[in-house]
């Protein structure tokens, strides 16, 4: 009985979330890829992030209306590899963000922003998920979740916008950047 109530809970909830997103407009494609790029150049330039080429680092890919920006490796393994935005701190950040194109704006269809406080731990994490779909099991793996330090432990959240995931990682979760607050 409860944990029917329990999984009723988590389908509401991504159903509200289905309708957030359903909601959200954000700008054209081209344009969201522009202003993604000029705020992760102007964190490298304001905070002195070294080896960190963002120009080269972000990845398009279209098809169908549909875009899909990375910045990093889609599925961060542990190991420091090419492609991160790498943090003073010695975090590095990978992001991947799917937008459906559609007119003079663009939905957001999800997103992965996964953040690594060191290079050599791959269980110090924040990732902020944002799933294409809801999951059939929405009480394990909500449709908008964060992984607070663990991979296995999926927490719900509400819709974020991708700059405010951005927002919270650098100036909040980076020690170096939020010392500046």
């Amino acid at each position: 009985m409860l944990l029917e109530a329990a999984r009723r809970r988590a389908l509401d909830r991504d159903s509200h979330i289905g309708e957030c997103v359903a909601n959200l407009r954000l700008p054209p494609p081209k344009r969201f890829l522009t202003q993604l790029r000029a705020y992760l150049i102007h964190q490298r330039d304001e905070y002195r992030h070294p080896g960190t080429h963002v120009e080269g680092l972000l990845r398009k890919v279209e098809s169908n209306r549909q875009w899909t920006l990375n910045l990093g490796p889609t599925i961060d393994k542990g190991s420091l590899e090419t492609g991160h935005f790498v943090l003073r701190s010695g975090a590095r950040m990978s992001c991947g963000i799917t937008l459906r194109e559609e007119g003079s704006h663009s939905s957001l269809v999800g997103y992965r922003f996964d953040y690594r406080f060191h290079a050599q731990s791959a269980e110090s994490v924040f990732r902020f998920d944002l799933r294409k779909e809801a999951h059939s099991f929405a009480l394990k793996e909500a449709r908008a979740h964060v992984h607070l330090g663990t991979e296995a432990i999926r927490i719900p959240t509400i819709l974020i916008d991708p700059f405010e995931v951005l927002d919270y990682l650098f100036y909040v979760a980076d020690p170096h950047v939020g010392g500046y607050l």
